[in-house]
């Protein structure tokens, strides 16, 4: 005889979707299902939201903190296929950190995958979640395709863990480098990521931002043919508001004030740009940020300049009696390392392209505006230098802090030599130094030109010198044709007249220089 069996509920209920046909369920219908299995502290949590998409059951809790849902630092301890917040299932962990984790999530609200970043739980003394997000917020861009900054699509508190919903984009330069074939990046793709990075940078500088950590796994990619990329955690990010003395970052692409204690700008984020270029490159870290980091440094790019070693916070680099670079009790050899040997390349314009963005003293590397019109970033020759020129982007007689300090001090360290100019003499410079008297009527026409033209020479400005050379040239030519005619008759009173002539010009000019300063008689 068959009876008819009576349907039991699956006791677990592992993992409910109430977001089926885009509706979803209150939590008085969830609280009716399932509140013999949910916790006193779940009964009262899910009362603070409006609308459930997904919920599973819990039975265990192996934390130690945090009614068990924390481990021993205040880490959510993730659960596959458990909620968060009543509506992303957590799939997977991508990475962890310091002070978060970053989870790969299903959007039950609007059926598409996302990345969750968690900090740890608020009653640590972790970053701040807010300044985070008003960072993101400041730098995010309406244009798709030119956005370099990774997409904020919301935020949440859960469980005492501040919670950020990103875009997913699972892939990262850290990765590429692990996977590429035989160490061998093409240099078209690493160009291509060089450039979308640098345009991010520029926003950064246009916002007064530093993102502190630029690193290779921080800069994921969003399309490999065009080399878009979108720069990612902001943890450590500050805005340049106040004179800042921290150190943070990861330390082999930490810009070496960071290490010396210094005060710091946008341009810490062109060193790490050039450490991650230099990795993508030769497949390796060009510094390896232990303890012989800055002495590493020496070896490759030589001594930093005198006003860092003497404004440093810590004394980390000392010279000695005979002028070597110590660093921890190590006597280190300048440019024993060098750059090209390291980066496995004979590319000059990809090595002054690194050396440029890895300058000791930050006012003299190259800003993302420089960087993005380098002949190697545009794919271009480059062009020969003059050793007797000076590059562009270095500041003659510096002495002191970089540029970028200017954003939050008000005085200026910076000195440069003006050429001389009109704006620049006094009126007293502007006259001549002595006046002859009026030229004999027996000398020849041609002295009396050369005297009064020297001692016009006298009272020209800098700036309009070789003007007024010029002019001079062509009147003394004129005189002097007139000099050579032949003696005839009326010519002795034509070259008096002459004479009254020019005695006039030169006393009109003495009476007012070129630049139109007034001079004395």
């Amino acid at each position: 005889m068959n009876r008819k069996r009576k349907y039991v509920e699956p006791p677990a209920m592992d993992g409910v979707n109430f977001s089926v046909a885009g509706r979803s369920c209150t939590p008085q219908e969830t609280l009716a299902r399932f509140k013999k299995r949910m916790t006193i502290l779940e009964q009262n949590e899910i009362l603070e939201y409006d609308e459930i998409f997904y919920f599973k059951i819990r039975d265990t809790r192996n934390g130690i903190n945090n009614y068990g849902y924390d481990d021993l630092n205040y880490h959510y301890i993730p659960v596959v296929n458990g909620h968060l917040a009543y509506r992303y299932q957590i799939l997977s962990v991508l990475g962890k950190g310091k002070f978060g984790q970053v989870l790969l999530c299903q959007d039950h609200k609007t059926k598409s995958k996302v990345a969750l970043k968690m900090l740890q739980h608020s009653r640590t003394k972790n970053p701040n979640g807010d300044h985070e997000v008003d960072i993101m917020n400041a730098l995010q861009s309406t244009d798709e395709e030119n956005n370099h900054i990774i997409r904020l699509l919301d935020k949440f508190t859960f469980r005492g863990h501040f919670t950020m919903v990103m875009e997913l984009l699972v892939g990262d330069l850290r990765k590429q480098l692990m996977l590429k074939y035989d160490n061998d990046f093409p240099m078209s793709r690493i160009r291509l990521y060089c450039q979308s990075i640098l345009k991010a940078l520029v926003k950064f500088r246009k916002e007064a931002i530093i993102h502190g950590d630029l690193k290779p796994a921080n800069i994921l990619i969003k399309n490999h043919k065009t080399g878009n990329v979108r720069i990612t955690d902001f943890g450590v990010s500050v805005k340049l508001v106040s004179p800042i003395f921290q150190r943070f970052g990861t330390c082999p692409y930490m810009a070496p004030e960071m290490f010396l204690m210094l005060q710091i700008g946008c341009s810490v984020d062109m060193w790490s740009l050039g450490c991650v270029i230099a990795e993508l490159v030769s497949g390796s870290k060009l510094f390896f940020g232990n303890s012989d980091h800055i002495g590493r440094v020496i070896k490759v790019l030589g001594v930093p300049p005198l006003w860092m070693i003497n404004s440093s916070g810590n004394q980390l680099i000392t010279i000695d009696n005979q002028g070597r670079p110590i660093v921890k009790g190590k006597a280190i050899v300048p440019h024993s390392i060098s750059l090209q040997t390291l980066l496995k390349t004979k590319d000059k314009a990809l090595l002054d392209f690194i050396q440029g963005c890895l300058e000791w003293d930050p006012v003299h590397r190259l800003t993302p505006e420089e960087a993005l019109e380098h002949d190697w970033v545009q794919d271009r020759k480059m062009a020969k230098k003059d050793a007797a020129v000076p590059s562009g982007n270095v500041r003659l007689h510096h002495t002191a802090a970089p540029r970028e300090q200017s954003s939050w001090s008000n005085e200026t360290h910076e000195s440069y030599d003006t050429p001389g100019g009109c704006g620049t003499l006094s009126p007293t410079k502007c006259m001549s130094q002595e006046r002859d008297g009026d030229h004999d009527a027996g000398s020849s026409l041609e002295e009396f030109v050369t005297a009064r033209s020297k001692q016009l020479d006298s009272t020209l400005c800098p700036g309009k010198e070789d003007q007024e050379n010029a002019e001079n040239e062509e009147k003394e030519k004129e005189v002097i044709v007139i000099s050579r005619m032949k003696p005839g008759k009326g010519h002795t009173r034509g070259l008096e007249r002459v004479r009254q002539r020019l005695r006039a010009f030169i006393r009109i000019n003495r009476k007012r220089c070129c630049c139109g300063c007034d001079v004395a008689e």
